[in-house]
């Protein structure tokens, strides 16, 4: 999909396309595009703030200067006794609260979305 998003840049599009995984093996949102030249590059960045398919999300995008990427680690946090409160990321900009509420329903009533 993502080689997909800039087959028209340089003519032929990225010749690879690495996409970083997160702690649980899912994408971390990231990915870094070799192009066979400058042109294709060039073109990439001006594709920046454009919408991603379908997804709604806008892309950043920008020369990469080859730091390694980091390795993601995460530690839960200890919850204070009484704590039900979660925090969900990464949700699609058109997601509403019945959505939400109906995917949860399985682990109990919903009491509050904050936004």
């Amino acid at each position: 999909e993502v080689k997909d998003f800039f087959k028209d840049c340089g003519g032929s599009g990225p010749e690879s396309a690495e996409i970083p995984l997160d702690y649980q093996g899912r994408s971390s949102g990231t990915a870094i595009l070799k192009f066979e030249n400058e042109a294709g590059m060039n073109a990439a960045l001006e594709l920046n703030g454009e919408i991603f398919g379908d997804s709604g999300r806008w892309l950043k995008i920008e020369q990469y200067d080859g730091k390694p990427q980091k390795a993601f680690t995460f530690t839960p946090s200890e919850k204070p006794e009484g704590c039900t409160t979660v925090f969900v990321g990464n949700l699609n900009f058109n997601i509403d609260e019945e959505t939400l509420k109906e995917f949860f329903a399985e682990c109990g009533t919903v009491k509050e979305i904050r936004w």
